[in-house]
C-alpha cells in the first residue's frame, strides 16, 4: 500500500523583528530564508530596516527584501502631517483604526508626533490576510499589544522566541500579561526555560526549539587538515562585549606563551565596544603579534576562516547583571566546520557540544584550565580529527534546518488550528 505524502500547508507569517537584517542575527536570516524556500509567505516588520544589508544575492533570490514592510517616519514635521493625511485620504476605510493611534490620553507623545500613526500604517493593509505573528525577542510584543489596542489582528495567534537579554533584563512584572495568555513561547535551551519559568511563564506554554546552524556550514563538506602542522590556528567568533568572555582566551594564550607553547595563531572573528581594549590587553601580556581581530565578516567570510582554524574557543562568563550566552550558534557552526570546541560552562552552551567527545566544557574564568586542553589539542592531531568528526555528526542530526524548521511549522500549524482558523 503507498503512503500518501503529506504536503504541508503555506501559511502567511508575520515576523516582528528589531533590526533587519543584522549581522549578528545571521540566525534568524538562516530560520527566514528556508521558510521562504518552503513557500510560505512571510511579512517582516522590523523596527530599522537595514537596506544595504537586505540586498545582498541571497536575499535577492529570494525575494526576502520584498517581504519587508517598513516606513520611515519623515524627519520633518510639515512633511510627517502631509503623509499622514495622504494615507488616511487614500485608506478611508481604515480611519477609525488611524484615530486610535491619535489617543493622547494613552500614548501621549507617541500621538503627538504621529509615531504611533506611522507605527500602524505597514500593518493596516494585512489585517485579514496574516495567519500567524511571530515575535522575536519578547520586548517586541509591545508592538503587538499597542496593534490589539487599535483593533488590529485581534483573532491572530502570537508566537513569542525570548533569545537572552529579553529574559536577564526585565522583572517580572514586564511580561505579566503576557504569561497570563496562553500564548506559546520558544526557547533556545533549558537554561532559557528555567529564566522563564523564575519569571512566571507557565512550563506547559514554553517549547524548546534550538538556533539552527546556518545550512551553509553543512552542505558545503569541510576538508580540514588533520596534521600536525607547524602553526596551529585557534578562532573566536562572536561579538565583543563583555559576556563573551575574550579576555580569558587571551590569558589562557598567554598561559601557554609562557610554557613555552608558541606554535599558534588566535583569529579573533567580530567586532564591538571593547574591541580597543581586548587590543590592549593583548599587548599588555605581550602575545599582540599573534592575535588577528578581523571585525565583523559575513557567512561566507567565517565559513573560510573556520576552514583555515584547527581549534575553536569561547570562554563566556556570566557578567555581574547576569548576562550570559543562552545557547551559542557558533560553537554548532565551528562543530559542522569538525573543529574541536573549548568552551565555558555559562547559561546554555552545555547544551551545544558533547563534553569529552566533540570538545570540552570548562569552568568559567579558568584560563589555566583552557590552557591545558589547548596544549592537548594542539599536541593531538588524532584527538582533534577524532572530536570533529563526532561533533559535525552531533550538529547535522540536532542542528540542521529543515529539522527545526519543521517544528517551528508544526508550532505555526498548531496554534492557528487552536484558534480555529
Amino acid at each position: 500500500m503507498e503512503i500518501p505524502i503529506q504536503i504541508e500547508k503555506k501559511l502567511r507569517i508575520g515576523l516582528f523583528v528589531d533590526s533587519f537584517p543584522a549581522y549578528s542575527e545571521a540566525w534568524l536570516s538562516t530560520q527566514i530564508m528556508d521558510l521562504k524556500k518552503r513557500g510560505h509567505q512571510l511579512y517582516i516588520f522590523p523596527i530599522i530596516f537595514n537596506e544595504k544589508f537586505a540586498f545582498n544575492s541571497d536575499f535577492i533570490e529570494e525575494n526576502i527584501d520584498k517581504s519587508v514592510q517598513y516606513i520611515a517616519i519623515p524627519k520633518s514635521k510639515y512633511q510627517r502631517i502631509i503623509n499622514a493625511v495622504s494615507i488616511v485620504f487614500n485608506d478611508v476605510q481604515h480611519i477609525m483604526v488611524y484615530l486610535k493611534t491619535l489617543n493622547i490620553l494613552k500614548y501621549g507623545m507617541g500621538a503627538i508626533n504621529l509615531s504611533k500613526f506611522y507605527q500602524a500604517v505597514p500593518f493596516i493593509k494585512y489585517n485579514n490576510i496574516i495567519d500567524v505573528f511571530h515575535s522575536h525577542y519578547g520586548t517586541n510584543v509591545t508592538r503587538w499589544q499597542f496593534l490589539c489596542e487599535i483593533g488590529l489582528f485581534t483573532n491572530i495567534p502570537l508566537i513569542v522566541s525570548f533569545y537572552g537579554y529579553d529574559a536577564f533584563f526585565y522583572d517580572n512584572s514586564y511580561y505579566e500579561n503576557l504569561f497570563k495568555s496562553n500564548c506559546k513561547l520558544i526557547v533556545l535551551s533549558n537554561f532559557l526555560k528555567d529564566k522563564l519559568i523564575s519569571l512566571g511563564a507557565s512550563k506547559k506554554n514554553i517549547i524548546k526549539i534550538p538556533l539552527a546552524v546556518n545550512p551553509y556550514y553543512i552542505q558545503n563538506i569541510p576538508i580540514p587538515n588533520f596534521e600536525q602542522k607547524a602553526t596551529i590556528t585557534i578562532i573566536t567568533v562572536g561579538r565583543l562585549c563583555e559576556f563573551k568572555g575574550h579576555e580569558f582566551s587571551l590569558q589562557s594564550l598567554k598561559i601557554l606563551k609562557d610554557r613555552g607553547i608558541e606554535n599558534w595563531e588566535y583569529l579573533i572573528v567580530g567586532d564591538g565596544e571593547l574591541r580597543d581594549k581586548l587590543e590592549n590587553c593583548a599587548n599588555i601580556l605581550g602575545i599582540g603579534n599573534k592575535i588577528h581581530f578581523l571585525g565583523k565578516q559575513d557567512y561566507k567570510a567565517i565559513y573560510s576562516l573556520y576552514s583555515q582554524a584547527d581549534i575553536f574557543i569561547l570562554t563566556g562568563i556570566v557578567t555581574d547583571k547576569g548576562e550570559q550566552e543562552t545557547q551559542g550558534v557558533v560553537i554548532l557552526e565551528a562543530q559542522a566546520m569538525m573543529l574541536p570546541v573549548i568552551v565555558s560552562d555559562t547559561g546554555g552552551c552545555s547544551e551545544g557540544l558533547i563534553n569529552g567527545e566533540s570538545g570540552f566544557l570548562i569552568p568559567q574564568k579558568r584560563p589555566e584550565l583552557v590552557a591545558e586542553k589547548l596544549k592537548l589539542l594542539i599536541n593531538n592531531p588524532d584527538l582533534r580529527k577524532t572530536m570533529g568528526v563526532k561533533g559535525r555528526d552531533f550538529v547535522i542530526k540536532k542542528y540542521d534546518i529543515n529539522i527545526l524548521n519543521d517544528k517551528l511549522i508544526n508550532l505555526y500549524t498548531e496554534v492557528i488550528q487552536e484558534n480555529g482558523l
